[in-house]
């Protein structure tokens, strides 16, 4: 008889490597019980952290979510969502992500370095220690990359 070793969490991974590429999946194999209504979506819950920065926690399901730092132009209207379409803030933050968006008039190292603490602090920002990174302009580029001219 074969014994089965069971599975540590309720998760398999999955890696491969293509080239110089390594992929890690990690697929669910729990459910949620279909017998039961889905949880409520939550509410916005915005923080802003200083002028120009702003923390938004995910407005998924699941309530928890991989951080994400957003570089954007200056804007009055992060929250808006005009003509069925939400602002880049709130597109993020429905896939699932926990959002720190940095606006052009803050941009700079203590900015980034702020941005990155309050993931690192966040509940809602699972796994800790990686964050993505969303340029919305191209300006940006210029300026991590030193540039004075813009």
């Amino acid at each position: 008889m074969i014994q089965r070793k069971p599975l540590e969490s309720p998760e398999k991974r999955i890696s491969k490597s293509i080239g110089l590429i390594n992929i890690s999946l990690i697929l669910p194999t729990m459910y949620n019980d279909i017998s039961k209504p889905p949880p409520p979506l939550p509410s916005i819950q915005f923080t802003e952290l200083s002028p120009g920065v702003g923390l938004l926690l995910p407005l998924s399901r699941r309530g928890h979510g991989p951080g994400l730092v957003l570089l954007v132009p200056d804007t009055t209207e992060h929250l808006n969502i005009a003509e069925g379409v939400p602002s880049p803030l709130i597109k993020w933050a429905e896939e699932g992500y926990a959002v720190v968006q940095v606006e052009e008039r803050a941009l700079g190292e203590a900015a980034l370095k702020q941005a990155t603490e309050a993931l690192s602090q966040c509940d809602k920002c699972e796994p800790k220690g990686k964050v993505g990174l969303v340029c919305r302009f191209s300006q940006v580029v210029r300026l991590l990359n030193g540039e004075d001219e813009v």
